[in-house]
């Protein structure tokens, strides 16, 4: 069953170019002058933060939601009841794959190297 959804985004250009730049006048400066079209990157932001509200208004009210950066997906602990669903390039499906699978192989392995089953091994169980 599943307990929650797990959105995963991605920052866009414009916040990247804040975060670079420390505003976003300082990142409008730095589009135009070097000839670019800062309101580019504002419509693409903008429709890309109308499509993350639109899946978080879209699923079930009753779902818990959760919404995480790409960035933290090696540090975000999955359970096998989350719903996960990433939202942007092709790239950050992948990527949240990669992780999901890593999280999960993770749990599989013992310190030792050997799997953990849940089960004692027969020779760990023999006098």
């Amino acid at each position: 069953m599943i307990e929650q959804a797990v959105i995963v985004t991605k920052k866009t250009p414009l916040e990247e170019l804040i975060e670079r730049f420390n505003s976003k006048g300082q990142a409008r400066f730095y589009i135009e002058h070097l000839g670019g079209a800062f309101d580019e990157y504002e419509a693409a932001h903008a429709r890309y933060t109308a499509s993350v509200e639109a899946l978080k208004h879209a699923l079930p009210k009753t779902l818990k939601q959760h919404v995480i950066e790409r960035a933290f997906l090696p540090n975000y602990l999955f359970s096998d009841q989350d719903l996960v669903i990433p939202i942007g390039p092709d790239g950050l499906v992948v990527n949240t794959c990669v992780s999901q699978l890593a999280t999960r192989a993770n749990r599989l392995h013992k310190g030792d190297g050997t799997l953990n089953t849940g089960r004692a091994h027969s020779r760990d169980t023999q006098s």
